[in-house]
């Protein structure tokens, strides 16, 4: 793990669980809904619980709530030997044609396949 990751205790800094547990939220979200949506963050809320060292940390997100408008998801971060480091949730507002992981690529020049393949 980077020290760039880190607090000035030398533990890593929750601002780190806060980005990583807001980016599992938003693709447990991605997976469920149409390939053209996009969406944002309108509140996160973590809980940090527990500091890290060094080692990796794993990220499992989950959807709670699929809408038409709003989402919600969970995260939770865990050490590799499966202590549970951080938790939270993601709202997040449905952007309909706005926003979406394709037109992210297209802008970047880049391809990507289709979400859901055949």
């Amino acid at each position: 793990m980077s020290r760039k990751l880190f607090n000035c205790f030398g533990g890593i800094h929750g601002g780190v669980y806060a980005s990583v547990i807001d980016t599992a939220a938003y693709w447990a979200v991605y997976c469920e809904m149409e390939e053209e949506n996009g969406f944002t963050s309108i509140d996160v809320s973590v809980s940090n619980l527990s500091s890290l060292r060094d080692g990796t940390i794993i990220v499992k997100g989950n959807s709670v709530k699929i809408g038409r408008s709003l989402c919600l998801a969970e995260a939770a971060v865990f050490s590799e030997d499966g202590r549970l480091l951080a938790c939270g949730t993601s709202k997040m507002m449905v952007l309909k044609g706005r926003q979406s992981v394709r037109e992210l690529a297209a802008s970047s020049g880049r391809y990507l396949p289709p979400k859901f393949l055949p």
